[in-house]
């Protein structure tokens, strides 16, 4: 049967959760005979042939992975780099693009996602956000660690044909029309979290210490329920919601302090930088954040 490689997802950062999403769209395809997803390496050269996949229960898998070099037109493409990596993604990648190519942006943060649709307005792009726990402990092993949820969406759109063939079924994924509201509810999470982990040099569940760390959490959680209400996305509680995760998260090191551990750039500057950003448009102060991203200007690649 000839291969139709428009129906073919494609995805750019075979990172820890783009090779989880690989190995779920994988199966699926083997199960239902349709066209196995392609990696993507930032080059564009071939990658590992295989890679391996632990679930919770410690079972292991060997995924064959196969790669994307420019051999044709990509119609699905998921990007699942770092935040700041997604504009270059796109512009590397376009001359490889259909038109209405659907491209799903999968990172941390906001922001680039509005950018991405003023530079590409004949791009169909969709929000998504994930809360799966999964780490690389190699450069071909990924960890699953933790089931989580994905939510997938464009504000006030239904879902289109692909998501009820390909994603309605799989573990876990869910469609939102109102993924916008729920992005921001993440940045106000990972704005309060993710910083404080690096300034204090801490797992998530330190920063519950009923002193200075919890007080500089709760001070960061007012700011953003303040400046993202008056933005038009109010959040219930925050700051409950916020210890809530915390707690539930207490082992884990956040996503920003394992990059600034490993001497790699962070996503701080589309979290706690994207609500600066909209404090300024409306004109509130945030004087905590600024105080939080000056600390961190002086440890971090932010």
């Amino acid at each position: 049967m000839e291969l139709n490689t428009l129906d073919r997802w494609h995805i750019a950062g075979p990172g820890a959760i783009g090779l989880l999403y690989h190995s779920m769209l994988a199966s699926k395809a083997d199960q239902q005979n349709f066209e196995r997803p392609l990696l993507i390496n930032r080059n564009l050269n071939l990658g590992f042939s295989k890679y391996r996949v632990r679930d919770l229960s410690g079972f292991e898998k060997s995924v064959t992975s196969d790669w994307f070099v420019g051999q044709h037109k990509i119609n699905k493409l998921i990007i699942s780099t770092k935040s700041y990596q997604v504009i270059g993604c796109i512009q590397a990648l376009t001359p490889y693009l259909t038109p209405n190519c659907s491209i799903i942006l999968l990172h941390n943060g906001l922001g680039i996602q509005q950018e991405a649709e003023i530079h590409w307005p004949h791009f169909q792009f969709y929000f998504a956000s994930s809360t799966e726990g999964v780490w690389k402990e190699s450069s071909d092993k990924i960890i699953h660690a933790g089931l989580g949820a994905t939510v997938i969406g464009q504000q006030n759109l239904q879902a289109p044909d692909w998501w009820s063939q390909e994603f309605a079924t799989l573990r876990g994924f869910q469609w939102d029309q109102n993924i916008l509201n729920r992005l921001h509810l993440k940045v106000a999470i990972n704005s309060a979290i993710n910083p404080l982990t690096i300034l204090y040099e801490c797992q998530n569940g330190s920063l519950i210490d009923q002193g200075s760390k919890q007080a500089m959490l709760s001070a960061l959680c007012k700011e953003s329920n303040s400046v993202l209400s008056t933005a038009g996305y109010p959040i219930s509680n925050l700051e409950e919601i916020v210890i809530d995760v915390a707690l539930k998260t207490g082992a884990n090191f956040s996503s920003s302090y394992q990059d600034w551990k490993s001497n790699r750039k962070t996503e701080i500057n589309n979290m706690n930088g994207y609500i600066q950003a909209l404090a300024k448009r409306y004109g509130l102060p945030t004087p905590t954040h600024d105080t939080v991203m000056s600390s961190l200007l002086n440890k971090a690649t932010i």
